[in-house]
């Protein structure tokens, strides 16, 4: 009777989620990227944020750059430029800063009897340099133009890979809810990173450099995933192989999913 309950809860929240995200809402599940806050408790919404969101702009500016070729080399420019995330208003940062993926950074710290590991969370008045993850989504992902999906993508595909062997390993079925798959929801003006057909265009040239997708064809499908070609103008952060061998191969990881 417990494990019938449980499963009802289950779906009920993971529908719950979907009807949130489908009515453009805050479906509950993960935290807003960089450039947006969620706001509201009743019914809470994503909206850009808009320090963020210029923060995002000068990112995409810093990845044209022609020696700008590879994540830890963007990494560094942002550095010796002091080019930082801004530290969150206090007032939108009491709101909104729990349901931020800045929440749920970890940074370095001395190791001591408060921090026995070495790291803390970041706090909501510290500036920050994102990470590798984060800049890949930065610069990659279709929501800076307004685009809505729901599903976890290729990190919810890694998920149920590992449950899967742990489930294995205890000679157990896997026990998952996690939807892989990205499903376009709308695309939305209001909620576009890239205002301006001049910030557009910066992103779209972006994503030829960067993505691992063609990112006009993924727009004339309306990012269905299971349409996704290889970008074959990628210029930035290539695989080793891909790098050395001028083209993708089994490199390409997107390769797998077409």
């Amino acid at each position: 009777k417990a494990a019938a309950e449980r499963e009802i809860l289950r779906a009920r929240t993971v529908q719950a989620r979907e009807n949130g995200a489908s009515k453009n809402e805050w479906s509950g599940g993960g935290a807003s990227p960089l450039g947006w806050v969620v706001v509201g408790d009743l019914h809470p919404h994503p909206q850009v944020y808009e320090p963020h969101r210029q923060y995002v702009i000068k990112v995409w500016e810093a990845a044209m750059l022609p020696g700008v070729t590879s994540y830890p080399i963007l990494r560094a420019h942002l550095r010796q430029q002091g080019l930082l995330i801004p530290p969150m208003d206090p007032l939108v940062a009491k709101e909104s800063f729990t349901r931020s993926c800045l929440c749920r950074v970890y940074v370095r710290v001395p190791e001591s009897d408060k921090h026995p590991t070495g790291r803390r969370y970041l706090q909501h008045d510290e500036p920050h340099l994102p990470g590798v993850a984060m800049l890949t989504n930065i610069l990659t992902s279709p929501a800076a133009l307004g685009v809505r999906q729901y599903g976890s993508g290729e990190s919810g595909r890694y998920a149920i890979t590992q449950q899967q062997k742990i489930a294995d390993a205890m000679d157990q079925p896997l026990d998952t809810w996690i939807r892989a798959e990205r499903v376009y929801i709308g695309t939305y003006d209001d909620l576009a990173l890239a205002q301006t057909q001049e910030e557009r265009d910066l992103y779209l040239a972006v994503q030829t450099k960067w993505g691992k997708i063609d990112v006009q064809a993924a727009i004339k499908n309306n990012w269905d995933e299971s349409q996704h070609v290889p970008n074959n103008c990628q210029t930035a952060a290539l695989p080793a192989t891909m790098a050395a061998n001028g083209h993708g191969g089994s490199a390409n990881a997107w390769g797998y999913f077409v």
